[in-house]
């Protein structure tokens, strides 16, 4: 019918503000993960939703390295993976399903599925290790944009045993302490 309007549905508007958030936050990001290398002096990186699961953006390397590649492109693992965890808590269903269909060994049962969720809600981040190799170990913090749209997971990986992964470590606190700076910074500008 001539004349009728076509109006966004509220999942396009929210796809329209996180990718607009997502431009703004490639302005800060950089300096935020310098920021907390300097604090903590492990490797930082974030990572946004891809279609194939979380994605390395940004890297910023410590000192004595890693020794793994985890670079900008690099798709992380959705098991066992802080990073994951951060976009299973806080993305909605209909974004998280196409990964979680694929067919890739193993998958995460909708059990667990609701176990990371709440945990990692619950402890407002998350950590692990043995991640992409027995040697890592990982923290995961989420960072959100305007209206608390998830933009991202700050990530810290070091060897296991150079620091404490738990919940209320050092640099677990300043993971986080990091990751809501960010997200004040992200919440508080003007978008385009």
């Amino acid at each position: 019918k001539s004349g009728t309007r076509y109006r966004l549905g509220s999942f396009a508007l929210q796809l329209g503000l996180t990718a607009l958030t997502r431009m703004q936050s490639r302005r800060f990001v950089p300096d935020a993960l310098r920021s907390l290398r300097d604090q903590i002096g492990h490797t930082t990186l974030f990572a946004t939703w891809s279609p194939h699961g979380p994605m390395v953006t940004d890297y910023e390397e410590c000192a004595g390295g890693l020794g793994v590649s985890v670079r900008p492109g690099t798709v992380l693992p959705m098991v066992n993976s802080p990073c994951a965890a951060i976009f299973i808590a806080w993305l909605p269903d209909a974004m998280l399903a196409q990964v979680l269909e694929q067919p890739t060994e193993p998958r995460l049962t909708p059990s667990q599925l609701v176990k990371i969720r709440e945990q990692t809600r619950r402890e407002g981040g998350a950590h692990a290790a043995g991640v992409r190799s027995p040697q890592i170990a990982s923290v995961a913090a989420p960072v959100f944009g305007r209206g608390r749209q998830l933009v991202g997971a700050l990530v810290t990986l070091g060897l296991v045993g150079q620091f404490d992964d738990s919940p209320s470590s050092d640099v677990s606190v300043l993971l986080r302490s990091q990751a809501s700076l960010l997200s004040a910074t992200l919440s508080s500008q003007e978008l385009p």
